[in-house]
């Protein structure tokens, strides 16, 4: 996006967020939350969003993490869809979980310490990918973090039928769930 983009949709925020508080400020409903699907990648962010401006006006900003790696990217490398670590706060698209879920039987399954996510290699093929124990320690960061939540992109990503995993219906959104408690 160019600046006269970046300037409108700051804008648009802004304008919703307004309206937003007077309907609420008109009504006897709770107030509306502002979120936004942003993404991750430090260039975009850089170049497409004014992070304090926006940060003022939405309630939760919500990192879309397959942006960390992609076909832009040169040298190609392979990274994973979402590591772990702080992105915005310090300033490739992922596959369905029941498809890895069969991808995994017969692949070689290694846990990356510093970013605490599993990624598998069969053959030629290399996947990154989110398990319950990742998704787990996810929820542990953003909770030492005092962040306000999390954002699953997309639902129908998890294992909802529960067959394919044999970990029951949605055990990525389960561990979520769990994880958050009370928050």
């Amino acid at each position: 996006p160019d600046q006269k983009e970046n300037t409108h949709f700051t804008v648009l925020i802004h304008e919703l967020a307004e309206a937003f508080q007077k309907d609420f400020t008109k009504s006897t409903k709770e107030r509306l939350l502002l979120t936004a699907g942003v993404s991750a990648g430090r260039q975009m962010i850089d170049n497409s969003y004014q992070v304090e401006k926006l940060a003022k006006d939405l309630d939760f900003i919500n990192l879309l993490s397959f942006d960390f790696h992609g076909s832009w990217e040169k040298p190609l490398i392979t990274g994973h869809n979402s590591p772990l670590s702080k992105g915005w706060q310090d300033r490739g698209p992922s596959s369905y979980y029941n498809v890895i879920c069969q991808f995994l039987k017969g692949a070689k399954i290694t846990r990356l310490q510093d970013q605490q996510v599993p990624y598998a290699v069969k053959g030629n093929q290399w996947v990154g990918y989110d398990d319950v124990k990742s998704m787990e320690t996810k929820v542990q960061f953003l909770k030492n973090l005092n962040l306000g939540g999390a954002m699953i992109w997309s639902i129908d990503m998890d294992d909802f039928t529960g067959k394919s995993c044999n970990q029951g219906p949605y055990p990525l959104v389960q561990a979520v769930k769990r994880s958050l408690g009370s928050l």
